[in-house]
Parts: C-alpha cells; structure tokens; sequence
C-alpha cells in the first residue's frame, strides 16, 4: 500500500510526502537485509532525488539499490537501477556517463527479450545522444536497433512503447525534418490516447502545437495545447500539467494576448512550486511580474517580482536576486510610493548586482537611477550615477552606451549651471554618437548643446547644432523631433535678434504640432509665435 501511495505523490506532484514514504519503507524494510523491494525502494527514492536536483542523495540511493538488486541476484533491479543512474547524469549534464550506463542496460536487456523495456531504454539512449548534440548519431542507433531487433514490429504493428514514436519525432525535428517530426508525434499522440494514456499524449500534443504555432496555424495550435492542459488536468499529472500550462501560456504571451496568459502562468508557478521546481517556479512568476509590467499592473507586477527575489536568495543566486530586485524597483515607480523609496529599491539592486559582478547590470541600474534622480530635481545625484555608468560603458569598450551616457550627463551639467563642463561632454557625445552611427542620439546630442550654447550666450554655436539637429531629424523621419528644433531655432534667432525668421521657424513648428497633433508643442511654439521671449521647453 505505501508503495502505491509514493507511485501516487509521483504522479501528483507531492514530492515532500513522497520521499517521506520512501524513508518510511526503508525504516520498514532495511532491518530484514536486502531483498527486491528494498532495491525498489531505493531506486524510487533516487529518482525523486534527482527530479528535485539533489544528486548527491540521489547518487547514494541509486547506488544502494543496485547494489541491493545484485546482492539478490534480481537482474531486473540492476537493469532498473542502471536506467535511473543514466537518467541522474544525464539530469548532471554527464552525457558520456549517462551513455554508458544505457547502453550497458541495453546489452543486459538483450537476451531477456523484454520489448517494451528494450524501446524505453531506446528512447533513453536516443535522447541522450540528442542532449549531446548528435541527432544524426541517434538516428543511426536507431536504424541499427530496429534492424537487430524485434522493436520494428512491436512499434509499428503493436503500437508499441509509445514514448518511442516521440522521442524518434524529437530526432528528425533536430535534424530540421518537421514533417516527419510532424508525422511521429501525431502518431504517438494517437497511439496514447488509443491506449488512454493521457500522460504520454500530452507531451506530443505540446510538441505538436509547437510546431503549429511555428507554421502560423494560432487558432490551431492554441487548441492543441489547450487539448494538452485538459488531459493532464484529468489524468492530475502534476508535472505535465505545469509544463503544459507553461507552453500554454509563454505562448499566449508571444501572441501579446497577455490576459490569457495570466491564469495559465499563474497555475504553471503553483504546480512547480508543489514539485519543489524552484528553478522553473522562478522563471513563471518572472514571466507573470512581465506581464503585470505589461498590462499596466505595477503593484501585481511587485509582488511577483518579490516572489522570484524570494527563491533567487533562498537558492543563494546573487545575479537572479538584482534582477528581481530591479523589477520591484521598476514596479514601484508606477506606484503612488515616496521617490526615496524607489531610489533605495535601486540602489539595493545595484548592491547585488556589483555583488554578482553583472556590470551590465549596474550600467542600466545607474541609468536609472539618474533618471529617478533628474525626474525629482536631485541633479548632483543624477550626475554621480551618469559619470558611474559612462565609466563601465568605457571599461567595457560599449560605444554605443557611452554615447548616451554623455548626453544624459551633459543634459544634468546644463541643469546644475555647469555650463562649460556640459559644452566638453556634450561635444564629446556628439562626436561618438557620430562615430556608432546612433544618428538619433546624435540629433538629442546636438540639440542639448544647442540648448547649452544658447544658454551660454553662444548663438552661432546654438544655431549651427539645433540646425544639424533639425537636418538628422529629417533624415530620420522624427516629425515631433522636427518640431521641437524648429521651436528652439525660433528662441535662438529671437535671441539673435531676428524676429522675422524667429516667426517663420515657429510657424514651421506649429504646422507639425498641428500636424502630429502634438499639444505640448502646438502651445510652446504658439507662445514664441506671439512673442520673442524665450523659454524653456522639454527635451525633444
């Protein structure tokens, strides 16, 4: 009876009471020596230790139950106990290992003459020379087992053990050949659902919807998972229907039809989670805190991200931790929150990122908070952030980042007064911005120094960047970008002095404002249209 319960934690996902039953049955049976059920029990217990990635424990338990199985002469057990110990380094990522042990298994198994075993351990081998990156390799063990063997005939007149259908589909498709991947796993499908079992149509049913989605069959496919969440639903396959809900989901969002994705994620993070998967579990919360951001959701949005910190520091992963930490940053910014609040959200994930040695990381943490800082006026903290981030843009050799860098902090100069500071970064960032070919951030470059010459009483200065300015945007199509450097060209001529062409730039702004409809412009260029004063205006 326990033995069958554990067999029920497998298929429910109880992976907690499922080792606890294992203990028991070791407690019971250990005391009377080995025996088969012993080994049983063991290799149970190992293969759950390895589902839950803890390989050491698992390595042990395999260990024992093949030893136990030998002890007793039961050849059966050893066969079972080398299988789980392939499937515990192949889950390590040691292929070559794994092979070995499967095709030992294979040569026991030969003069045995168990068919369904023989096309399990098959599959096993074929998808570890998959893994190992040689589906030609595998097509060919294949080849030549069915041409030693009776397999052909139980596969193809029986019905055979169909996970190897799947498993041969899996083959052609990593050797780019999706219609006959396409035929294997409609037949595997329909072999499982003809014997009713649910578990392994599932896992063809995923596939193939895969492969419609890839074709532009949506409707279809969409079906087809859907199709695959209902039968592991039924069945109450904890692991399938995870990963069925996942597929369901990821998909759903790839087609940024993001409501429906939303309970799909949400139940795939639930039933991972009830597996002990926390590397998976992570990755459906980051999935749901991305859609929250998506739909405008920030307080939801924060709490998932809160979820995927939380399993990142209790799996000790730094880098995972910034990035989470980042999440909630960026969350709480659309949030009603105090700015100290956010900045110490940010400056936290910066922590951990320099803790993770993620430089990427910290150049965009930085970034960001120069923009929390600049958005409430704090602009010397702003600056400290900026020159932070043009320092790891230079030490990584990233061109196209230091060029925005320096135009962000020659903007903060401005703002500070430090006008000639702000003219020497500013000019600097003209000249990268023109050596990468980021002519748009080339165009914000030179409109910045526009704005700090003509502040600086440099009107010619002013004049020759806003025109060139005003040239990338043409060239680029910025029709908003356009009007803007017409309404600075109009303070600047106003300035200079010359009202008739100060009017006719305005009247030129005016037009696209009106054009774009664009209020904010069509009321700054109306202001200058009036009068020659000038103003500030936003950055373009």
């Amino acid at each position: 009876m326990l033995l069958r319960q554990e067999r029920l934690c497998e298929m429910l996902g109880l992976r907690t009471r499922q080792l606890l039953i294992a203990e028991t049955l070791i407690t019971l049976l250990a005391p009377h020596g080995p025996s088969e059920r012993l080994a049983q029990v063991y290799r149970r217990q190992g293969d759950a230790f390895t589902l839950l990635r803890r390989f050491e424990a698992a390595e042990r338990a395999l260990e024992t139950a093949l030893r136990v199985a030998g002890e007793c002469g039961d050849e059966a057990g050893e066969r079972s106990a080398l299988r789980s110990i392939a499937l515990l380094r192949a889950y390590e990522g040691r292929h070559e290992e794994a092979l070995e042990h499967i095709e030992r298994v294979l040569a026991l198994g030969q003069s045995v003459g168990d068919t369904q075993a023989a096309a399990g351990d098959l599959a096993t081998l074929l998808n570890i020379l998959r893994a190992m990156g040689q589906p030609t390799r595998a097509l060919a063990a294949l080849q030549s087992a069915l041409e030693r063997t009776d397999l052909a005939e139980y596969v193809v007149r029986d019905g055979g053990f169909v996970a190897l259908p799947f498993v041969i589909g899996t083959v052609y498709l990593d050797l780019g050949d999706h219609d006959m991947a396409l035929a294997y796993f409609r037949r595997a499908a329909a072999q499982a659902v003809g014997q009713h079992l649910p578990i392994n149509a599932s896992f063809s049913l995923t596939t193939i919807a895969h492969l419609q989605l890839q074709q532009g069959h949506v409707e279809e496919a969409l079906a087809t998972y859907r199709q695959a969440v209902e039968m592991n639903r039924k069945a109450r396959y904890a692991d399938g229907s995870a990963h069925a809900c996942r597929s369901l989901g990821e998909a759903l969002v790839g087609l940024d039809r993001h409501e429906e994705a939303l309970p799909h994620l949400g139940e795939a993070a639930a039933l991972f989670a009830q597996l002990e998967d926390r590397a998976n579990e992570a990755v459906m919360w980051r999935r749901l805190a991305a859609v929250h951001e998506r739909l405008g959701a920030p307080e939801e949005a924060r709490e998932a991200w809160g979820r995927v910190r939380e399993l990142h520091r209790a799996a000790m992963d730094v880098a995972g931790e910034a990035e989470a930490a980042e999440g909630m940053a960026r969350a709480e910014r659309r949030l009603p929150a105090a700015a100290e609040n956010v900045v110490a959200r940010y400056e936290e994930a910066l922590a951990l990122a320099a803790r993770a040695g993620d430089r990427r990381r910290e150049l965009t943490l930085h970034n960001s908070l120069g923009i929390v800082h600049w958005e409430r006026g704090a602009y010397a903290d702003a600056a400290r952030h900026y020159e932070a981030a043009l320092r790891l843009c230079r030490d990584a050799g990233d061109r196209v980042h230091e060029g925005l860098m320096l135009n962000s902090l020659g903007a903060t100069l401005h703002r500070l007064g430090r006008l000639d500071e702000a003219r020497t970064a500013l000019g600097e960032g003209v000249r990268v911005t023109k050596e990468t070919g980021e002519r748009q951030l080339q165009a914000h470059a030179l409109a910045t120094l526009g704005e700090v010459c003509l502040a600086s009483g440099r009107l010619d200065e002013a004049h020759s960047s806003v025109d060139a300015s005003l040239a990338l945007r043409r060239a680029l199509g910025d029709r908003r970008g356009e009007g803007w450097m017409f309404e600075r060209l109009s303070r600047v001529r106003a300035a200079a002095g010359a009202h008739d062409a100060a009017r006719d730039a305005a009247d030129a702004g005016l037009a696209i404002a009106h054009e774009i409809g664009d209020e904010t412009l069509r009321a700054a260029v109306a202001r200058l249209r009036s009068s020659t004063a000038t103003t500030d205006s936003p950055n373009p």
